[in-house]
């Protein structure tokens, strides 16, 4: 269980760090994103809370990607993510959750201040850290 999160946790890292080094230009708004899923199982979707309750239950860890379409580095984060899906380890999930759409209630639940945060579940859907 912790190798896995050590995994995922620096997984999410490494797309930080990649996606930290572009620029900040923001790209136009576009219609939800569809469900890509890597050859490893790795899974990267739109938030839906009834798929976090599903994941929360599936004994695989997940992360849920705190996001705003007006921020660039949210945006690159974004494309560094589906660019290196195949890097991440195998059957686990981020959940792109968009600002905007998300319920106050939601984002004090766990804690989050403001986008462009990555909230981190280990394999019993407990979380485990804020990135």
């Amino acid at each position: 269980m912790k190798r896995t999160l050590i995994l995922v946790g620096g997984a999410i890292c490494a797309s930080l760090l990649l996606a930290s080094c572009g620029t900040n230009t923001v790209s136009s708004p576009s219609a939800q994103q569809e469900n890509a899923v890597a050859s490893n199982g790795f899974t990267y979707a739109d938030y839906a809370s009834s798929t976090e309750k599903s994941l929360a239950a599936s004994g695989e860890p997940y992360a849920i990607f705190w996001a705003s379409k007006s921020c660039g580095t949210c945006e690159g984060k974004d494309k560094e993510i589906k660019a290196n899906m195949s890097d991440f380890p195998e059957n686990t999930t981020i959940l792109r959750a968009e600002w905007d759409n998300m319920s106050d209630e939601m984002k004090e639940k766990y804690g989050v201040v403001k986008y462009d945060t990555f909230t981190v579940f280990d394999d019993s859907g407990e979380f485990e850290s804020m990135r």
